[in-house]
């Protein structure tokens, strides 16, 4: 850190070295303060009159001297004739250079001026404001306004605090910078939330070069300026911010405030910060390209000093390999005794010995030092393309520098010139290492970049898009010889260091002998454009043809030493489209929306159906009572006494293949809905009521009633329903083979009329509680080897009259998941002995028969006698386990009825399942097999609350038809051979039966009695629902070895 005065527009201010501070709660850390001064302005109340944010950087004059350090500029300053921006290669901090003018005159006060006036300010709003909220670019620099001079040592994360993320939940670190202007009295505090890899190492605060955290979207606020008035220790409120006269902060009638749990006040600011919807991705505005960066050994043979900092180099490179990399204006030179230089001169080069003049920033070099080793960090360009593979570094080194000879397990290193946005480096799109064949011409895939023919004038994207993934050719007969199984693609983890500036790949197998065939070289492309590596802001790479090791040099090359074989191989899906070897036939099925490399899910989609006499197939009758003929609606489950109801809607009943919606019964789009909400109808008006404890739980019903009736109008199909003879768990699909319902609130419920809404259909209702849970319905993850809807017409039900409409049909006993009901599971707990207040519209669908049944349910009651009968939810003795009827007037009713709820349900598309054709192994998967899984984006980078879940599933067999070129295959067709749930449908050719899905690939290695050569994918895209954003697939890379 400097410690020389520093002049200010200001003041003068001394920076005071890093101050170890008393708080307790937080590694960030204050620089500078300045004394209390002696005009007496310290005295009165101490105000935050504005928060303001811009740019932070050192100010030097046209000179190079220093003018200012650590000042904040206006974000949008124009650069040109009087500006230039610039980042410091060692401090990483940036510099304006004020351009034409000298400190001290007054064009350059003028401009400096010009500068740092017009910050953009920050909205008094706080948490409780609506929006919008002040938008603030990621690595801005935040400032505090005080209307007295600070006492620096109060300044700290427990008296300034901001917190970040959903709900202000997370607290953000940085910098906290203290600049009194003592001769009018004020002060202010710079919150710096980047910090560079040295000010890392001095101040002990994670390496960040992003700065605050994207907001979700530019609607809410994320970021939360928090300044307490009070102390609280067990609050996380040790001390709170002083005046330099030792006064605390005061409060403004316009102050936005929130209210701690002692009652104490904190002076707040809301604010959103950027996001990838805005310019320059949410942080400050940045021109300027990244480019990649060498490292290179020199030795020193001569340094002459030019006067002051300035001085002449002569130096050589270590490795004569890379004769012909060249220094350029703005590179750095660091001596083995510290010196650090900056090029501003390049004299001589093309082949060493290499001259440049340079600026000494740091350390001294009065002549040649005894040790004359030093460093070259060199910026690539397009001069230097003839010597890529100097430009990477391997770990180990290689034998012969700089890349042949590599160990079987290196790893590759590339290094930019500034933070690089970590999602945009792939290893399967745009940090790829490769292994191709030299004697390949076009149109063979694995042939060297831009080898001739037509790829001859090849991007380096094009290249990495016509890299091979995997390899199943085809004759007429089945698979054709030759066949690599793998891919080319050596797919890795990249590990991200120095800021966002350092990416180190690391292939998951190590370098591979793909075809088997001896000496195998590879190549590491850097994909350049829009499409590829970019930088913080957005900005491409400032160079095109970037392919180390394919230049056709031989010491360019990268090779192994001793490379795995060709039983060790790499297989990757890259999401580059549907068709991934460009075969014409889809790899993928099911659910999922392409784009340019990268799958999502389908798009988040909120709607509502009700099942109320506006719906096609739910009848208007009113339930009436047999004997009298009376209607009579259902109390249940708002019963005080106690009440399990368990109701049923059928996919028609919510409208799904209703005419009136126009889908079909079978529409692939109206699978894997989520409910996340239910209302229901009140018949007569709303009573406002209490129940602490209500719960509600969702699965998919067995059954699939059917309310044809005969020519005297009765049920044909009465058993189709329902089954009050049965627990209730035993109407559950699946419970018997491990299948759970689902919980989606469990809570206590006040009903309230003023919660009453008219829903499309013109039907009222009222919400249930909220969830907590969703809960996906029509689920295609649920093997439909788990089946039922027996004792019916099957799925559709012939009372729906759909017939070809349906696009399908699934035959009675044999209904999977899409085909069968909703079923839910209302548990309402003992109040007391109170009569219920409140009915339920509802629908019968057959006048003279109970059945089929859409609910079943157990309801406490009075009976003939007066007894108070209680039903306890979970307790077999007291009708929770087993529907039992409930009560109506004195007299036991049936367990069963005819009659569905009105209900509105509320749905979003969250989840989408997309499933591949089977791959082939090559050979059996042995014990310990699988080398490695590598899914693109990782997890830390998905966007938030959205998940991707990758499954596998083995088969002992899959064969191709009788000639695969002209009939669908398992093996190439996704389409055309699987049906909705992915499962294969017999069209052609074969598959054995295969093993249960599992998200763990080892499961398939071979044990004595399972031995799995074919697999096949499920990939289910959890989108956030909230927010509407989207699970997404960049790649997803399988290594494997089937070595026996």
């Amino acid at each position: 850190m400097n410690l020389t005065p520093i002049f200010r527009a200001s003041g003068l201010l001394m920076l005071a070295g890093l101050l170890t501070l008393p708080a307790c709660f937080s590694n960030n850390r204050v620089i500078g303060g300045g004394g209390s001064g002696n005009n007496g302005s310290e005295q009165g109340a101490m105000f935050l009159t504005q928060v303001e944010w811009g740019r932070l950087v050192d100010v030097v004059d046209q000179d190079g001297a220093l003018a200012e350090q650590d000042i904040v500029i206006r974000p949008d300053l124009r650069l040109g004739a009087d500006y230039s921006l610039t980042v410091n290669p060692v401090t990483e901090a940036e510099t304006l250079t004020i351009l034409q003018y000298s400190q001290g005159t007054a064009g350059f006060d003028a401009l400096l001026s010009a500068a740092i006036s017009n910050l953009p300010t920050v909205s008094l709003k706080g948490p409780a404001s609506p929006s919008p909220y002040t938008q603030v670019a990621r690595n801005a620099a935040i400032r505090l306004n005080f209307s007295r001079p600070v006492k620096a040592s109060t300044v700290n994360a427990d008296t300034i605090q901001f917190w970040v993320g959903d709900g202000n939940a997370s607290p953000a670190d940085g910098r906290y910078i203290v600049d009194n202007d003592e001769e009018n009295g004020l002060g202010y505090v710079i919150f710096d939330p980047t910090i560079s890899g040295r000010q890392s190492a001095e101040l002990g605060l994670p390496q960040n070069a992003s700065g605050f955290r994207a907001s979700f979207d530019s609607i809410n606020d994320n970021l939360l300026l928090r300044i307490p008035t009070a102390v609280n220790v067990f609050d996380g409120r040790p001390e709170v911010l002083e005046s330099a006269g030792g006064r605390t902060i005061r409060i403004a009638s316009s102050d936005p405030l929130t209210t701690n749990s002692d009652g104490s006040q904190n002076l707040v600011r809301s604010m959103r910060t950027g996001n990838e919807n805005d310019p320059y991705n949410g942080f400050l505005r940045d021109n300027s390209p990244p480019s990649i960066v060498g490292l290179f050994d020199i030795t020193l043979a001569g340094v002459t000093d030019l006067g002051g900092e300035d001085r002449r180099l002569t130096y050589n490179l270590a490795e004569a390999v890379c004769d012909g990399v060249t220094a350029k204006v703005g590179d750095v030179v660091e001596t083995a005794d510290g010196a650090v230089l900056l090029v501003t001169t390049v004299n001589a080069g093309a082949g060493g010995p290499y001259e440049v003049d340079a600026t000494l920033l740091e350390g001294t070099l009065p002549g040649l030092p005894a040790d004359p080793s030093a460093q070259l960090t060199t910026r690539y360009t397009d001069d230097d393309a003839a010597l890529q593979t100097c430009f990477i570094r391997a770990t180990p080194t290689a034998a012969t520098f700089p890349a042949i000879g590599l160990e079987q397990d290196a790893s590759l290193i590339v290094r930019f010139s500034e933070a690089i946005d970590p999602t945009t480096v792939l290893s399967m799109h745009s940090l790829v290492l490769t292994n191709f064949e030299t004697t390949a011409t076009a149109p063979d895939v694995t042939a060297i970049f831009r080898q001739g023919g037509e790829f001859a004038n090849e991007t380096v994207g094009e290249y990495i898009d016509r890299l091979r993934g995997f390899h199943l050719p085809l004759n007429n007969t089945g698979t054709a010889p030759g066949a690599e199984f793998g891919g080319r693609v050596l797919f890795g983890s990249i590990e991200v260091a120095d800021g966002s500036r350092e990416f180190t790949l690391t292939p998951t197998a190590g370098f591979v002998d793909a075809d088997g065939g001896g000496s195998p070289v590879f190549a590491l492309a850097v994909r350049d454009g829009a499409r590829g590596i970019t930088d913080l802001a957005g900005n491409p790479l400032e160079f095109t043809g970037f392919v180390a090791g394919a230049t056709g040099a031989a010491n360019m090359r990268i090779d192994c030493a001793a490379p795995a074989g060709s039983a060790v191989k790499y297989l990757a899906l890259r999401a580059n489209a549907t068709d991934e070897d460009g075969d014409g036939l889809p790899e993928y099925a099911g659910q999922h929306t392409p784009g340019q490399g990268v799958f999502t899910g389908r798009p988040v989609v909120h709607f509502s159906r009700t099942s109320d006499t506006a719906n096609d197939f739910v009848t208007g009758n009113p339930p009436t009572d047999p004997l009298t003929g009376q209607p009579i609606y259902p109390f249940e489950p708002l019963t005080p006494r106690g009440a399990v109801v368990m109701a049923l809607w059928r996919p028609g009943d919510f409208g799904f293949g209703a005419p009136s919606t126009n889908t079909a019964y079978y529409d692939p789009n109206e699978f894997n809905i989520d409910v996340e909400g239910f209302s229901w109808s009140p018949f007569g008006g709303v009573n406002d009521d209490f129940f602490p404890r209500v719960s509600l739980s969702f699965s998919h019903a067995r059954w699939i009633p059917d309310e044809t009736v005969d020519l005297t109008g009765r049920a044909i199909y009465p058993a189709s329903g329902l089954q009050a003879s049965l627990p209730f768990v035993q109407n559950v699909l699946g419970w018997d083979e491990g299948i759970t319902e689902t919980t989606v609130f469990d809570s206590s419920y006040a009903v309230r009329a003023v919660d009453v809404f008219t829903a499309a259909s013109g039907v009222e209702y009222i919400p249930w509680p909220e969830f907590t849970e969703l809960f996906t319905f029509r689920d295609t993850a649920i093997p439909q080897s788990i089946q039922d809807g027996a004792n019916g017409t099957g799925s559709p039900p012939a009372a729906h009259g759909l017939g070809a409409a349906a696009g399908g049909f699934y035959d009675p006993g044999s209904v999977p998941s899409i085909g069968l009901s909703l079923l839910g599971r209302f548990r309402c707990y003992n109040v007391g002995n109170i009569e219920p207040i409140n009915q339920f519209n509802s629908y019968q669908f057959v006048a003279n028969s109970p059945l089929p049944a859409w609910r079943v349910f157990s309801a406490g009651g009075i009976s003939a006698n007066g007894d108070v009968i209680t039903v306890v939810p979970d307790n077999g003795d007291q009708g929770g386990l087993q529907p039992t009827g409930g009560w109506r007037n004195g007299t036991a009713t049936r367990p069963d009825e005819d009659t569905i709820y009105a209900t509105q349900a509320d749905f979003v598309v969250r989840v989408s399942r997309a499933y591949t054709h089977w791959f082939d192994f090559g050979g059996v998967l042995p014990a310990n097999g699988v080398r490695g899984i590598v899914v693109e984006p990782v997890e830390a980078f998905q966007l938030p609350g959205t998940d991707l879940i990758v499954e596998y599933r083995g088969s002992f067999s899959v064969t191709h038809p009788a000639n695969p070129t002209t009939a669908p295959s398992p093996l190439t067709d996704a389409e055309k051979t699987l049906d909705l749930y992915g499962d294969f449908n017999n069209t052609s050719g074969s598959v054995s039966l295969p093993s249960a899905w599992t998200t763990d690939l080892s499961s398939l290695e071979a044990t004595a009695t399972e031995q799995y050569r074919y697999f096949q994918l499920r990939i289910s895209f959890v989108a956030n629902a909230d927010r509407s954003l989207p699970a997404t697939l960049d790649g997803l890379g399988i290594a494997f070895d089937i070595t026996p």
